[in-house]
């Protein structure tokens, strides 16, 4: 038994494998959040989402479709979202603004520290 006729066995016949929660306001639309479960990603189901949400924003009138942002440094996610022909825009960066002006230091310490581990 192959691993989709074990999913389809215990899941049944039709499953959430990948999703998009895309907002609309004027002419855009904005991909907020997408996800996939991984026991599919090996059948590309995350392009099938991304293609079919990006045709439906276009059918709802949008102009354009923001896939969010990504940093110059995530090459997979990069590579991956290059392959919808898309055009990148460069921003300054993002910016942090502490509510906790004690603990920042220390957060952003840990947080350096958990990164280089990767």
């Amino acid at each position: 038994m192959n691993d989709l006729e074990q999913i389809i066995k215990t899941s049944g016949e039709i499953v959430p494998s990948a999703g998009n929660l895309i907002i609309y306001y004027g002419e855009k639309s904005y991909n907020l959040y997408a996800g996939m479960d991984d026991a599919f990603k090996k059948y590309y189901v995350s392009y099938l989402s991304w293609d079919e949400s990006i045709k439906y924003s276009f059918l709802k009138g949008a102009l354009m479709h923001d896939m969010g942002g990504v940093e110059a440094d995530s090459g997979g996610l990069r590579s991956f979202k290059k392959m919808f022909n898309p055009s990148f825009k460069e921003y300054v960066g993002e910016f942090d603004i502490p509510t906790n002006r004690l603990l920042y230091p220390l957060i952003k310490r840990l947080y350096k520290m958990r990164k280089d581990k990767k």
